[in-house]
């Protein structure tokens, strides 16, 4: 939502998928949340306190994903590019880019 794209997205052998996706979570953090709301990084931290079968907070993960929504002034309703076109058609599709991508493209708005 606010850097684009997975690091995995183009990736399609499963092995190398999940390979990246336990470096997101380990070493390869910072650099995975780089660009990113610090939330971002409190979030993953709550997630991976969980155990399996423990239910997860979504009030709580709501509070702060509003929260970086109001510091970054996405809508509370966005349309966004990857969702269906039937889900909503009186909001504008939205493709979000870095602050860095904002600012050399003058992309986005403040």
């Amino acid at each position: 939502m606010t850097r684009g794209t997975l690091p995995w997205r183009n990736v399609t052998d499963r092995a190398a998928v999940q390979k990246a996706k336990e470096l997101a979570r380990t070493t390869g953090r910072v650099q995975f949340l780089f660009e990113t709301p610090q939330q971002f990084d409190k979030i993953l931290t709550i997630i991976d306190g969980y155990a399996f079968e423990s239910a997860p907070d979504y009030g709580a993960i709501s509070k702060i994903l509003a929260e970086i929504r109001e510091e970054r002034h996405f809508r509370d309703r966005e349309h966004w590019d990857w969702e269906d076109e039937t889900v909503s058609t009186t909001v504008t599709t939205v493709t979000s880019f870095s602050d860095k991508e904002c600012r050399a493209a003058d992309k986005c708005s403040k």
